[in-house]
């Protein structure tokens, strides 16, 4: 697994002062899809229509998203995630201090964008809109259920899947499974043990970002968390 690093070296960064980020990982099949980490001093930003999907995982800060089609707002903090669907139109709002976030950009297209992607997330809106993630109603419309892992997909698209999970602590992670497709794990609360296959383990908390590559074979051991996770190179 490739873990994202929240607090890259100064000489890894791209940009200034006031702005800089950094591409800690770029998808070898498709090279529109990519993760990493960003940071920005105060700004208002308005975004016409993004030509692209992002999930954000807010490390520090704050800000403000408003819808520019209904005019709803919201504010994110760290520690909360978020999907911008592709197509959206918002305004980003932040009045003071700097935010850093880590970002994952996929469901990208080269045209303007005219019609909004095929999904399951917005639940008869008419136009797409960004989502808060986490906790899930397990009545919503706005999520299907896969009954054998307890999973809620939350967000679909051609490119990729958005899921929900909920887990409870187990001493055993089962058999080993082979990742296939990829997919970007966002530990959002508690914590889980990866065993490899070489017997080699590693520790994911809170606040943990992973990338998992096709055909890498791991047991994952829940010591009880929650997680976002998106498939994606499905294709």
């Amino acid at each position: 697994m490739i873990k994202l690093d929240p607090d890259p070296p100064l000489q890894q960064r791209r940009g200034g002062a006031k702005e800089w980020g950094l591409v800690s990982f770029k998808s070898s099949r498709d090279p529109k899809i990519m993760a990493g980490v960003w940071e920005a001093a105060p700004r208002h930003v308005v975004h016409p229509q993004l030509d692209h999907s992002e999930l954000m995982y807010v490390l520090s800060g704050s800000f403000t998203l408003t819808d520019n089609t209904n005019g709803r707002r919201e504010k994110f903090t760290a520690g909360d995630a978020l999907l911008v669907p592709r197509g959206t139109s918002y305004t980003w709002d932040q009045p003071a201090g700097d935010v850093r976030k880590f970002w994952f950009v996929f469901d990208a297209v080269s045209e303007p964008v005219s019609e909004p992607p095929s999904r399951t997330d917005t639940a008869g809106l008419s136009t797409p809109t960004f989502i808060r993630l986490g906790a899930v109603d397990t009545g919503s419309r706005q999520s299907r259920l896969d009954r054998a892992s307890g999973a809620r997909t939350v967000f679909e698209s051609a490119d990729a899947r958005v899921v929900y999970r909920e887990a409870a602590p187990a001493e055993s992670g089962g058999s080993f499974v082979t990742n296939n497709p990829a997919s970007l794990i966002v530990v959002l609360s508690g914590s889980a043990r990866v065993i490899y296959r070489s017997g080699a383990a590693e520790q994911l908390r809170a606040g943990d970002v992973v990338i998992v590559p096709r055909n890498l074979q791991y047991k994952w051991c829940s010591d009880g968390e929650r997680v976002l996770y998106v498939v994606f190179d499905q294709r």
